[in-house]
């Protein structure tokens, strides 16, 4: 390089290195703003509950039980491999369990007898052609799309595992708590899409699944996607108001109109008469018909349909079951017939149904944690709502911090004089994760697109367990957990509101703790403040038995790579000598640069001579 093009190249570094100083400047300058509108908020102060130690043990005696109990955390991980041709799968999920005391002046874990539970283990290894994955998916997917959905494919075996071990703890007796390291919401909204996808295409390998109480089909599907097990609570509004006919006729069988009406809140037969012939045309595209009597007196079910569930709970028991134990390809259902992944998110939503019904039967407490997450619904919505119902008044403008945990992660930061750890947030209807503010308009919020999600069903709050000692401002991330909607504890704090779905008004019920204290939120919280492990970093402020799990099982899905993949090698290798067909073992691009290197070489020792 010349000395003048030395120069040229110096000024210009100069020039580019002046103008990322200035920028820079002007960002530290715009998030030192951003702080400062967060410093002695006592306005917003309200938001944080921190933890209250009264009658903890009588909220414990009163959930669990007096007596030894068990608490589980299961987390699960990944990976794949393209072994030229042949994409191998590896699914591995583990449980540690710890024993906890239960008495009228007591609640303590016993963390240093913590034990990974051999019962609640998962691990498979699941090979594929890469022609194949067209049989999990409808969709035409290149590039980078493809890339994804490669990637989805052990991503729901692995969700799935999670619930499936969740389910098989909750109904082993001793269980009494459950950590999952995953949204329970976000993973059931998820799943529930996807099976509104598989209904709409009117297709699933699930159906035919025997079970002993016949063979599941399309219909069940449908039945268990609006309804679950039947006695979840379902709005009465807008698109879940044939749900909650479904509900009504299911739990009947046998019902007049009139009183059908009158369950369904309606204001005349015009709008039954509507909802009927709306369930009609949906399960008509089943080929199963759901109404042995439809007229004007009466709606009676055809007989067995109300067995619906039965099928469903004992066919994805099964599905699961074969996926990690079962001999054959865990994916295929027949000859040429395979899961596909809307199959199995769908049996990983009736999984977690499953869940939902055995934990509320039995008394036992999940809580979902969510480390990492981008959500906007506490700033966009919580907030807005807690100042519209009063439970806090707003003074000033806040901040325009597009992420919840960047907002309370320097909220708490920044007031660390008073807002002491442990604390956490208000909590509330993860329903909330749906609506938005409606500026300048009487109704103050509607539906974020178009329709709000069903409400009591999760609630969620935001929490951060510790601080350093030696500064109060220093402390363990923000972290989110969700749990099932409790009616024993949560139904005082449901009320009534009107919101926008589908351009109309509408009435929600929506959980919102407010400026009360929830006892259930506060136990939780409880909970969460001495099950983390201040001596590990990773660990501070977190979960221990969850933590404990995640490095079991990325250890084993590594250990699993290193020992399975020469095992599907040696068998690709076999197939390519005794067929000829040895491109099929290599791949072009890799035959290519071997090709390009061996070329190299040579030309270095002929260059060298």
């Amino acid at each position: 390089m010349s000395e003048r093009s030395s120069k040229n190249l110096r000024a210009s570094s100069n020039v580019v290195a002046e103008r990322l100083r200035s920028q820079t400047s002007s960002l530290v300058r715009s998030f030192q703003t951003r702080v400062s509108m967060l410093r002695k908020r006592y306005d917003i102060q309200g938001l944080s509950k921190h933890l209250s130690q009264d009658n903890v043990h009588q909220i414990a005696s009163e959930i669990f039980g007096e007596g030894r109990h068990l608490a589980v955390g299961i987390d699960g991980s990944m990976d794949y491999d393209e072994r030229l041709e042949m994409l191998l799968f590896y699914i591995c999920v583990a449980g540690y369990r710890c024993p906890f005391e239960v008495s009228r002046d007591k609640f303590e874990f016993e963390l240093e007898h913590i034990e990974r539970d051999s019962r609640l283990s998962a691990s498979t290894a699941i090979p594929l052609w890469v022609e194949d994955t067209s049989n999990l998916t409808d969709m035409d997917e290149t590039g980078l799309e493809f890339e994804k959905f490669i990637e989805r494919i052990p991503f729901s075996i692995m969700t799935m595992s999670e619930l499936y071990l969740a389910l098989n703890a909750a109904k082993s007796g001793r269980v009494k708590l459950i950590f999952l390291d995953r949204p329970l919401f976000g993973t059931f909204s998820h799943f529930s899409r996807d099976l509104r996808v598989l209904l709409r295409r009117g297709t699933s390998q699930l159906a035919g699944t025997k079970t002993s109480a016949g063979d599941l089909t399309l219909l069940d599907l449908y039945l268990a996607s609006t309804v679950g097990p039947g006695d979840i609570f379902i709005p009465k509004r807008g698109p879940y108001l044939r749900h909650a006919t479904l509900q009504v006729l299911l739990k009947e069988n046998k019902i007049s109109r009139e009183e059908l009406a009158r369950r369904l809140e309606l204001k005349d037969a015009k709008e039954l008469d509507k909802v009927i012939k709306g369930i009609t045309e949906e399960t008509s595209r089943y080929g199963e018909r759901l109404f042995e009597r439809c007229d004007s007196d009466c709606i009676k079910l055809m007989d067995g349909v109300e067995n619906y569930w039965s099928r469903v709970s004992e066919a994805s028991d099964s599905i699961a079951r074969k996926i990690f134990t079962g001999n054959g390809h865990s994916l295929q259902v027949g000859e040429d017939r395979w899961l596909t992944v809307l199959d199995l998110n769908t049996v990983s939503l009736f999984l977690m149904y499953s869940l939902l019904e055995v934990t509320r039967r039995k008394n036992i407490l999940v809580i979902g944690i969510t480390k990492d997450t981008t959500a906007t619904d506490f700033t966009r919505a919580v907030l807005p709502w807690a100042d519209k119902h009063g439970h806090l008044t707003i003074s000033s403008d806040l901040p325009n911090l597009k992420n919840d945990r960047a907002f309370l992660t320097i909220f708490s930061t920044v007031n660390s004089e008073d807002v002491l750890t442990p604390w956490r947030t208000i909590s509330y209807d993860c329903c909330f994760t749906t609506i938005v503010e409606n500026k300048d308009d009487d109704i103050a919020f509607r539906a974020a697109r178009k329709v709000i999600s069903r409400e009591q069903m999760f609630v969620k709050a935001y929490f951060q367990s510790r601080n350093f000692k030696s500064d109060p401002s220093v402390r363990s991330p923000v972290f989110v957990y969700d749990r099932f909607y409790n009616p024993t504890y949560d139904a005082h704090y449901v009320s009534e509101a009107s919101a926008i779905e589908w351009d109309k008004e509408t009435i929600i019920r929506p959980f919102f703790e407010g400026s009360g204290l929830n006892p259930l939120d506060n136990f939780i919280l409880y909970i969460i403040s001495i099950c983390d492990n201040p001596e590990v970093l990773e660990a501070l402020g977190h979960n221990q038995l969850l933590y404990l799990a995640d490095k079991a099982v990325k250890f084993e899905v590594k250990a699993m790579r290193g020992m399975l993949r020469g095992v599907a090698d040696l068998q690709l290798g076999t197939l390519a000598r005794k067929e000829k067909v040895f491109s099929i073992t290599r791949r072009f691009r890799d035959l290519r640069s071997e090709s390009e290197m061996a070329r190299h070489r040579r030309a270095e020792e002929a260059f060298k001579v």
